[in-house]
């Protein structure tokens, strides 16, 4: 058994409306999820080409690394650290009592 339902004329236009702009929705929305398949598929080859360079650099660096001499800089011991921490305290000691010493002539 099969019943119908007679629509009014802008209740027909109002349907077909909604339908067309729902369908249209869809398509731009297709087509948004192309592009963006093609942007990721760009990026992914980007990112591969760039490894690439990154790993032909790294070996050119280690080659390079082999050829070159190395610098030997001496560790400096812990006494000599010290001296240049308490050298710097006096320092800044001097500085504090010629700041004083100017605020006083002022």
């Amino acid at each position: 058994m099969n019943e119908y339902i007679r629509l009014s004329k802008e209740e027909c236009l109002y349907s077909k409306r909604n339908l067309l702009s729902t369908e249209a929705a869809c398509l731009i929305t297709i087509k948004r999820l192309k592009e963006y398949k093609k942007l990721r598929d760009e990026e992914f080859v980007l990112k591969i080409a760039a490894k690439k360079k990154l790993n032909e650099v790294i070996e050119e660096m280690l080659i390079l690394e082999k050829f070159l001499p190395r610098a030997h800089v001496p560790k400096q011991s812990s006494e000599e650290n010290e001296i240049k921490d308490s050298e710097k305290f006096s320092l800044e000691h001097e500085l504090e009592e010629i700041r004083q010493k100017i605020a006083h002539l002022k």
